[in-house]
């Protein structure tokens, strides 16, 4: 099922919203967006780039599977820029409770303004179906590289009696001193991790503009990737 939300947030800030309810004829599908924003980021040199993302809350008693969706980034009160296609979730499945995203970051329209922006969706959310795979994480080490790229490193424990098999996503959510998402620290690995193993990871230098000691707060996300159709 969908649900139709909307989010209009000045550029560079993130708010917290309360005026979209979850809609009672989609239930079981509780949910709630605790933030959005889309930032447009222009580096000294070379193309700009797109930032932007919306933050999720579980607050059913169910699952839910958080399905790629196209985000829409606006300008002003309703006018069109730029369609985001097929942006993924982490987690995949979001347990009562939890908090996800939406997240991406891309080649930004060479005609998209810089201020004003925002970002609104009709976001593929259902019941999940498929079973919650998950990994621990341990050692999270989370500094910058010698080119001043945020990176974040740790380990994956298979602690399930299956080997991985396939991609296994992890995610980091980060976010400020005053607990405001900042934005997303991936990879995806494809390594199989037997049972009882561990396997190193390093997240890819992400595009959004951040400094390792901003990040105050993280929250972490290693799962098995999973389509439900």
């Amino acid at each position: 099922m969908k649900k139709t939300i909307a989010f209009i947030l000045a550029l560079l800030m993130v708010l917290s919203v309360t005026a979209f309810a979850a809609d009672e004829d989609l239930a079981p599908e509780g949910w709630e967006a605790v933030s959005s924003g889309a930032k447009l980021i222009k580096p000294k040199s070379g193309s700009a780039w797109i930032h932007a993302w919306i933050e999720l809350k579980n607050t059913g008693d169910v699952p839910l599977y958080l399905g790629s969706s196209d985000l829409e980034v606006i300008s002003g009160e309703d006018h069109h820029e730029q369609t985001l296609r097929s942006v993924g979730a982490f987690p995949q499945v979001l347990l009562p409770g939890e908090t996800g995203v939406y997240d991406t970051v891309t080649l930004a329209d060479s005609d998209l303004p810089s201020k004003g922006l925002s970002v609104r969706a009709d976001l593929e959310i259902s019941e999940a179906r498929v079973s919650c795979v998950r990994y621990d994480v341990t050692g999270l080490k989370i500094k910058a590289d010698k080119y001043k790229r945020v990176i974040a490193s740790g380990k994956i424990s298979n602690g399930t009696n299956a080997v991985t098999e396939g991609l296994t996503y992890v995610g980091v959510l980060c976010y400020n001193k005053a607990g405001k998402y900042m934005g997303l620290l991936y990879t995806i690995l494809s390594d199989d991790i037997n049972p009882g193993e561990d396997l190193a990871f390093k997240t890819m230098p992400p595009n959004w503009k951040v400094k390792a000691e901003d990040i105050k707060e993280t929250v972490t996300f290693a799962f098995k990737n999973q389509l439900q159709f």
